[in-house]
């Protein structure tokens, strides 16, 4: 007849199998999970062609030139730190340089948020990698 102490090594044998189990299954998730991202990565994410990659080009330029921008707007405020910026709009390109504008809520002397519309020119290096940013106006709405 057998003992509770004699089936004990078999309880634990199946308790082990059971836990590689999981452990093989969740590696096998990881795995799968891990290739989908590196497969939509490389063909979803990234550039392919000249087409794409002039069009990734030019968002990244535009998104430098707003933040150059922004920057040079505030600091032309009383308190730089409320400035929260909306409509920005973006014209021209890296050989002709941009011209932005927008919105920029900000407190003033008192502590009272005014919106003032503001303009900024963009100029690219000339090595092609550094955007610079002159203020142009900033105008009450």
């Amino acid at each position: 007849m057998a003992t509770p102490e004699s089936n004990k090594p078999d309880a634990v044998k199946k308790a082990r199998d059971q836990r590689d189990q999981r452990l093989g299954c969740g590696f096998l998730l990881v795995l799968v999970v891990g290739g989908f991202l590196i497969w939509g990565w490389s063909n979803d994410w990234w550039p392919n062609t000249p087409e794409q990659n002039a069009q990734f080009e030019k968002i990244e330029q535009e998104r430098q030139v707003t933040d150059r921008c922004e920057d040079v707007v505030r600091d032309q405020l009383k308190s730089p730190a409320s400035a929260k910026f909306s409509d920005v709009q973006i014209a021209g390109n890296s050989k002709e340089g941009w011209a932005a504008s927008g919105y920029v809520d900000a407190q003033n002397s008192y502590g009272a948020m005014l919106r003032d519309v503001w303009t900024c020119t963009a100029d690219l290096s000339a090595d092609g990698k550094t955007i610079t940013a002159k203020f142009g106006a900033l105008t009450p709405q």
